[in-house]
């Protein structure tokens, strides 16, 4: 990977942050604490929901994320499909399995939420 493309994926990665972050009012889904630790639902690696806001939750570090998303992946996906509900998850799913993404297109519409 250039390093130009290095650089925009990481410019990308912190304004999805950001705006997860913002998306969520600074608090944590599971459980109300004001925090401001985005989590994937999808992994990073899976590029085509890498930068949707949707496939974004705040999570706190002290029991929802590492404790909760990470350590029960199963039990998680299952309380997020149902936070989100059906549609949303189904959008999110289908859009996780695009294996290439254009990152001007994607920085273009991140800059515009």
């Amino acid at each position: 990977m250039s390093k130009a493309r290095k650089n925009q994926v990481a410019r990308l990665d912190k304004l999805w942050s950001k705006l997860v972050v913002e998306k969520d009012q600074g608090i944590c889904q599971k459980c109300g604490r004001f925090t401001e630790n985005p989590h994937h639902v999808f992994l990073k690696s899976k590029y085509g929901t890498r930068w949707v806001l949707e496939n974004g939750i705040n999570l706190c570090a002290e029991e929802c994320h590492v404790p909760f998303a990470h350590a029960k992946p199963e039990a998680f996906m299952a309380w997020w499909r149902h936070f989100v509900g059906e549609e949303t998850y189904l959008i999110v799913l289908a859009s996780s399995m695009d294996i290439k993404i254009d990152l001007d297109e994607a920085e273009e519409t991140l800059k515009n939420i």
